[in-house]
């Protein structure tokens, strides 16, 4: 870029380096303006998610998320830990164990294995019939109430309506279970 306003080359010269500086400042707030945007844009993005056995949206959006998300972990929860049979009890519990939060993965794999010992030692089959989820985004805790029932062979051992706490975290969108615990039977 060359300059001929003045009739001094060093004038020129002075000329070009103000209007080179000013170009770089001007190309340095305009990058750290996009940056800015982009970041407020991510805090702002959203995911909808619209899976086949889903028949409503499901959103994200930052860390959180819509009571139809949850609902449909809730099931996926519920059916893993509950409704089970000696055959297929280790796969379940694995499966519910990719969701525990790191936090809480050590003593949730100790109480599983627990479980599935003695699911496995005294062939015990159960489901659960999931009748209420009450969710409160804000304590992030979910009850859950339904009714259990336990078989070993073909003998009923437990028949009642029983409640479960649920907590969780979202962290980068995806769902963790930090605390399950069954509160007792409802009444």
């Amino acid at each position: 870029m060359k300059l001929d306003l003045y009739l001094q080359k060093s004038s020129n010269l002075y000329a070009e380096n103000r209007l080179l500086k000013f170009v770089v400042v001007a190309l340095t707030i305009g990058i750290i303006w996009s940056m800015v945007s982009a970041n407020r844009a991510l805090k702002y993005q959203r995911t909808i998610i619209l899976p086949p056995q889903v028949d409503s949206r499901i959103e994200i959006t930052g860390t959180t998320i819509n009571d139809d998300y949850i609902k449909m972990y809730v099931r996926y929860i519920m059916s893993l830990m509950l409704d089970y049979q000696p055959a297929i009890v280790e796969n379940s519990f694995n499966d519910l164990l990719n969701l525990a939060d790191p936090s809480f993965f050590a003593a949730l794999k100790m109480q599983l294995h627990k479980i599935g010992e003695s699911v496995t030692k005294l062939q015990v089959s159960s489901v659960f019939y999931l009748h209420n989820i009450t969710i409160d985004q804000e304590a992030r805790k979910i009850n859950i109430k339904g009714l259990r029932k336990q078989y070993t062979h073909t003998s009923l051992i437990e028949n009642g309506e029983k409640e479960y706490v649920i907590e969780y975290r979202i962290l980068n969108g995806r769902f963790y279970v930090s605390d399950l615990q069954e509160v007792g039977s409802c009444r």
